[in-house]
């Protein structure tokens, strides 16, 4: 469920780009000041808006070097760290329950310190995502539809991150937003993977193929769409633009999840995402 939301392609300026950056490396040094190098690997594009969303502040050292390793001293950024692990640990987990995966159970091995570091730090938030897992495998296993496990999965989003910072309306209201598309557009993009791996997918059972699947459900998908990006304009409305963030935000909410829903929905492509990103 991650690697989407990346603020890339035509009408993004570069100084927001620049922006994206300085927030995606500080987090990736994060995850090393806290939980050491390895956990730089789950380091995800979804994480990194969050960061943005939240403005938190950066180094203000110039260029961030990937190889030398470069201290975070702050607790927001232990937070999203932590948080990071948090969501990575509970997919890994719905994988293993889902299908038994080899990789992801060799993933949980490898990682198990940072892992436990993070919940030792957090405990309560760790428990809570984890029982949000929990309760999302069981709605998995009555074949719930698919707008209500893409609610569920915003609710363990949501609640998280209320958990770890302050959060407005208005950053409440995105990222719920936010997270439900992902998963429906997740769930989409990776129908036929998710059949050939064994793993649950909530259309499984309407077509065995992404073309197929989005020929036959072209209104329906549509319809969530536009829910989507209506209610996200309406947000777009009241968003702090004297936040340095601001321009960032709403290149990925006008750009970004517009362009990418085009992409799966109506070009066919496979969308070139990366669930866990390797060092840049």
């Amino acid at each position: 469920m991650f690697g989407y939301l990346k603020p890339v392609g035509y009408g993004i300026a570069e100084q927001t780009k620049r922006y994206y950056r300085q927030q995606y490396c500080t987090l990736c040094h994060a995850l090393w000041t806290y939980y050491g190098f390895s956990p730089r690997f789950l380091l995800s594009f979804d994480m990194a808006f969050i960061a943005c969303l939240f403005d938190l502040a950066t180094s203000e050292q110039g260029k961030i070097s990937c190889y030398k390793k470069m201290t975070i001293d702050s607790e927001e950024w232990k937070k999203l760290s932590a948080l990071s692990l948090f969501m990575v640990e509970g997919k890994l987990v719905d994988d293993v329950c889902d299908s038994q995966s080899k990789v992801s159970q060799l993933i949980l091995k490898l990682y198990k310190k940072p892992f436990a570091q993070a919940a030792a730090d957090y405990p309560q938030t760790h428990d809570a995502i984890m029982q949000g897992f929990e309760k999302f495998r069981e709605l998995e296993k009555q074949k719930a539809d698919v707008t209500t496990l893409a609610d569920a999965f915003a609710v363990i989003m949501c609640d998280s991150a209320k958990d770890l910072f302050t959060c407005t309306a208005v950053v409440e209201d995105v990222i719920f937003h936010v997270a439900r598309w992902m998963y429906f557009i997740d769930a989409v993009d990776d129908l036929e993977e998710d059949l050939r791996k064994g793993r649950f997918n909530p259309f499984a059972e309407k077509a065995k193929t992404r073309k197929e699947l989005v020929a036959d459900n072209r209104e329906e998908f549509m319809a969530f769409t536009q829910y989507t990006t209506q209610h996200l304009r309406t947000t777009i409305k009241e968003i702090d633009t004297t936040k340095r963030s601001s321009a960032l935000v709403l290149a990925v909410l006008n750009l970004t999840i517009p362009n990418t829903t085009m992409q799966v929905l109506l070009n066919g492509k496979k969308h070139n995402k990366k669930r866990y990103v390797r060092l840049m």
